[in-house]
């Protein structure tokens, strides 16, 4: 460091100005350039996740330490982290669905899987074809009631299997009117009805999962009366 400062001095004052950042920056390791948005930062300590918060002067919209100009999944959510170096949810058992989205996050290899990251074994929907949770309800009517009496001899096979691990995971939906917050929570109670009247009607409330989609998985245009109806929902499966 010191003989190329001493190497500078000699050169004319005009050529310093030039020169002179040049060599005084390269023990720095660092090299300006366009593709580097990272100048000052070396990449290799700022990538995915390991970034512990936003670089100054570099837009991160999504703040998950991957700058937007890398970003292959931008808007990803707080809730799907960690992100890979492109900026994407991490999907360990590589079945297409996000760990931060999967139900099941070790899936054997072509796995055939839903939307949950699982392979259901049983796989019901509780809107009965023509009568919905009410807007803004979590009550079980008359028709529902009448289908979960019918499919809880299933779903006790189910778990009936020696030796079984086998659990029924319960979701609720809404649809899309109302805070996401308020929705969620209202996703929740309707799970958490179909799940206190299975297990009051003696099926293992030791083997259900209780689960709040909220809004974010709408079956139906929410654009529309009967479509909405339709989001309001309780998914049932075996895995």
């Amino acid at each position: 460091m010191v003989y190329a400062i001493r190497f500078v001095r000699r050169w004319p004052s005009r050529v310093l100005g030039v020169l002179g950042v040049w060599v005084l920056a390269l023990p720095l390791g660092v090299v300006a350039h366009a593709d580097n948005p990272f100048f000052g930062h070396p990449p290799s300590s700022c990538l995915g996740s390991a970034c512990r918060g936003p670089v100054p002067g570099i837009q991160d919209e999504d703040a998950d330490g991957v700058p937007d100009v890398r970003d292959h999944c931008p808007g990803t959510p707080l809730s799907c982290r960690p992100v890979d170096s492109v900026g994407c949810p991490v999907d360990s058992d590589g079945d297409g669905i996000a760990d931060c989205m999967d139900l099941c996050p070790d899936s054997q290899p072509a796995a055939s899987v839903d939307q949950y990251g699982c392979e259901p074994q049983l796989s019901l929907t509780l809107d009965a074809g023509v009568d919905y949770f009410a807007f803004d309800k979590a009550t079980l009517k008359p028709r529902m009631k009448q289908v979960l009496n019918d499919v809880i001899p299933r779903l006790q096979a189910a778990l009936s299997v020696p030796q079984s691990t086998r659990t029924i995971h319960i979701m609720g939906h809404t649809d899309s009117i109302g805070s996401d917050a308020y929705n969620l929570r209202l996703s929740e109670r309707r799970a958490e009805a179909v799940a206190n009247y299975l297990s009051a009607h003696g099926l293992q409330s030791q083997r259900v999962v209780v689960t709040g989609r909220g809004e974010r998985e709408p079956v139906a245009s929410n654009h529309t009366a009967r479509g909405r109806a339709q989001n309001r929902r309780v998914e049932i499966r075996v895995y």
